[in-house]
């Protein structure tokens, strides 16, 4: 199945905002003095095809995060994923403050009223999905981003959030990965081995 493209008449459809609190969501990055980094390289799923806006991505917990970034491209081997501890020691956790975000829900029915499927979650490569996150952007709304499942942990919830809302979040703290308190559990839950 391929993701259908945003119906001609989208910006006169009706969008379920969620009122997310920025406490909520949790990055991993190999930059935390950047952070909140909003990225206009096109090359991710949910980034402006034009780069006219940057994206930043967060997840709901690290667990999430963890897969979706960690793991991104990783092969599971011998029932484990192998992941080096140098890819570990240079990453951070980063968890954000602020005022409440409106996002645009793209899970459930809520994606399906728009004519969406969850390949908006999975679709590779990512020209579709980029569509749909412009179509988000230039919306009346006015989101401050979208959310929707996680590719690589489907029970989880991932936010892309337009550039247009770092007025309303703050970087709270910086952990180092491997200094999480959530890490062992992350990593037992995946089957992640550190090599």
């Amino acid at each position: 199945m391929v993701l259908a493209r945003p119906s001609p008449d989208f910006a006169n459809q009706p969008l379920a905002i969620e009122h997310v609190d920025p406490t909520t969501l949790v990055r991993v990055t190999r930059y935390p003095d950047t952070e909140p980094y909003f990225g206009k390289t096109g090359g991710n799923r949910f980034d402006d095809p034009l780069r006219g806006f940057g994206v930043c991505y967060a997840g709901q917990d690290l667990l999430g995060a963890f897969a979706e970034t960690i793991l991104h491209d990783a092969i599971l081997f011998g029932g484990e994923y192998r992941v080096e501890e140098a890819k570990l020691a240079d990453r951070h956790v980063i968890t954000f403050y602020g005022d409440s975000l409106d996002l645009a829900n793209l899970t459930g029915a809520a994606l399906k009223r728009l004519g969406g499927t969850n390949e908006i979650s999975a679709e590779v490569p990512y020209d579709t999905p980029q569509l749909w996150s412009r179509a988000v952007h230039e919306h009346p709304s006015n989101a401050d981003g979208l959310l929707y499942v996680s590719r690589h942990v489907n029970t989880r919830l991932a936010f892309a959030l337009f550039e247009r809302s770092r007025t309303k979040l703050r970087r709270a703290m910086k952990t180092p990965l491997l200094s999480h308190p959530d890490l062992a559990s992350v990593l037992d839950s995946l089957g992640v081995a550190v090599l």
